[in-house]
């Protein structure tokens, strides 16, 4: 018997609550649970258009909802709280992410192509990028300007790691552009499309490398 698009929606979302536990336990899910959700799609698609595009912002929706929980859950701390929070959280949508699309891979094999869109990985780190980490880059400046103001962070290997991360992937998903800060003196002038901060640090800063003078 054909099922509704609503109970298809409910069976997928269940899939996707299991997933979730999945990644809290650290484990992957399978190849058995990746081939339900792709059978499930697989069928949905084969009735028509309205099913697929149905299908299209039921993941849009899952991955939305995977970022809304993430943010809910790291937006009240702070410092390095907020650091450790947040890599985590980035581990996990990533996690969510890479087997989603592997479920929903048909829809990248024939739909996104049909239908001139970008591919679901893609389509994926948009949401990733204008909702989780802008909604963070408030406190990810803050981090970074604190991260400059101490000498010994320089030291620590692995908080310069973890810093250069957060860069790195500011950077990628342009969340700083044309970010810069310029040595004047024993002033930094920190310059953000347009708008000018000062802070009193004594290193010049280019987005994605460190120079101490």
């Amino acid at each position: 018997m054909r099922k509704s698009i609503k109970d298809i929606k409910n069976e997928i979302i269940e899939k996707y609550k299991e997933l979730v536990e999945c990644e809290k336990k650290g484990i992957f899910p399978g190849i058995v649970f990746i081939s339900n959700i792709y059978d499930i799609v697989y069928y949905q698609s084969s009735l028509g258009d309205y099913e697929t595009e149905c299908l299209y912002n039921l993941y849009t929706s899952l991955i939305s909802k995977c970022i809304d929980e993430s943010f809910n859950s790291i937006k009240n701390a702070q410092n390095s709280e907020f650091l450790n929070l947040f890599n985590k959280q980035i581990k996990k949508i990533n996690y969510i992410i890479y087997n989603l699309n592997k479920g929903f891979n048909y829809l990248d094999r024939f739909y996104m192509p049909d239908k001139n869109k970008i591919s679901l990985n893609a389509h994926s780190f948009n949401i990733l990028e204008n909702n989780f980490l802008e909604l963070c880059k408030d406190n990810l400046t803050k981090i970074l300007l604190n991260y400059f103001k101490d000498n010994n962070n320089l030291e620590n290997e692995e908080k310069s790691n973890e810093i250069k991360k957060i860069l790195k992937l500011m950077n990628i998903n342009k969340i700083l552009p044309k970010i810069k800060l310029i040595k004047k003196n024993n002033e930094i002038i920190w310059e953000n499309e347009g708008s000018i901060l000062s802070e009193n640090i004594s290193y010049f800063f280019l987005i994605g490398s460190l120079i101490i003078f």
